[in-house]
């Protein structure tokens, strides 16, 4: 599977791009072949998501 972010020459994440992130983690953590992958994968996904929440605050 591909980024499924798009090009942002800014660098900032935009509220789209944290969402389509934590869908990559989220597909990454079901399709895991061990459970650290897929407790690294989960860990990724509660990071995204906590990106997002400080953003929809700011």
């Amino acid at each position: 599977m591909g980024e499924l972010t798009p090009f942002n020459p800014t660098g900032r994440k935009e509220l789209d791009d944290l969402i389509l992130e934590f869908l990559m983690y989220r597909e990454k953590m079901s399709n895991a072949k061990s459970r650290a992958e897929m407790e690294y994968h989960y860990n990724m996904a509660i990071r995204v998501l906590e990106e997002a929440r400080s953003k929809r605050e700011e």
